[in-house]
């Protein structure tokens, strides 16, 4: 029997614990791939988009929340020839658009209705096509202030795009892969081996930079309320040979800093005690989810409760 993707939708308020609302089963018979679906239609929560790769074919879908039906789909593999790739391509919501980034740095722009605004084809330095489990996982493009970027597919080099145009406004290269962090309204983020620098969003110009910490990276960075939380390991994670009672006692920390500058922008925030090898951060309503092998601790991040538990 052919394989089946399904989408499952749960209401996880807290009176519904997790009733079940509908499932979307989505045929599979060339074991392709379902891109993680991301919410469209002006950020109203109306809708889902999601990228479904079968074989040699590769669709850009929409479901309606309320109910799982199928609004619209769009074939993207006729935009651009060199498009199909092993795996889905990475989706994001950019205002009322559903911005779609393809393994070879094709980009697709497409609107709430499911039409296409703009296309770009693939990008010069895309790497010839490998097997999925061969590359580094794509990273899904950013946008603020009218203005989409993207990293490419070797992670060398960031290019900005007019959101609504699809034409390039600058791009920066850099030595070694980057991960693109995020963007702030005049600013983004990015990081590579040893080095965390601010890109003007105007121009891509450097404003800041500085060594990463000492310590290793223990989960994604986020920028959230005009700030860069950077999480690190805890000291008694750093070696092989048996932590002291005092360092073991140490949890890891998630630094706090200004994106434009990269500075301190307050004194780190503790995880707790026991080492900290994994921590994840989420940001929602100004509060600052960690969660790291331990615990769950959650701060405030607004002006009026700024970083108390």
């Amino acid at each position: 029997m052919p394989a089946a993707r399904v989408l499952v939708c749960l209401d996880i308020s807290d009176a519904a614990e997790g009733r079940l609302l509908w499932t979307a089963r989505l045929s599979d018979e060339d074991g392709g791939e379902v891109g993680e679906p991301v919410c469209s239609l002006n950020g109203r929560g109306e809708a889902l988009a999601f990228v479904c790769v079968r074989g040699a074919e590769t669709e850009l879908m929409a479901l309606r929340l309320a109910d799982g039906q199928l609004l619209w789909q769009l074939p993207l593999d006729g935009l651009w020839p060199q498009a199909s790739s092993p795996r889905a391509p990475a989706v994001a919501v950019a205002e009322d658009l559903v911005i779609v980034l393809a393994d070879d740095g094709s980009l697709w722009a497409v609107d709430q209705a499911g039409s296409l605004v703009w296309a770009r084809g693939p990008a010069a330095s895309a790497p010839a096509p490998t097997a999925a489990a061969g590359r580094p996982a794509l990273q899904a493009p950013a946008v603020a202030c009218g203005t989409l970027v993207f990293c490419s597919p070797d992670g060398r080099q960031l290019t900005a795009l007019g959101l609504r145009s699809g034409r390039v406004r600058w791009q920066f290269f850099a030595p070694a892969r980057l991960s693109l962090v995020g963007l702030t309204g005049s600013e983004l983020v990015a990081f590579e081996d040893g080095r965390i620098m601010s890109l003007s969003l105007t121009d891509g110009s450097i404003l800041a930079s500085r060594p990463t910490p000492d310590l290793p990276l223990a989960g994604d960075p986020l920028l959230a309320d005009g700030l860069l939380f950077w999480p690190v390991a805890s000291q008694a994670t750093t070696t092989d040979s048996p932590p002291s009672p005092a360092a073991a006692s140490q949890g890891g920390q998630v630094l706090i800093l200004t994106p434009a500058t990269l500075a301190a922008a307050a004194p780190p925030l503790a995880l707790g005690r026991g080492p900290a090898r994994s921590v994840s951060l989420a940001a929602s309503d100004g509060q600052l989810v960690v969660c790291d092998d331990a615990s769950i601790q959650v701060f405030g991040i607004t002006a009026a409760d700024r970083f108390h538990p």
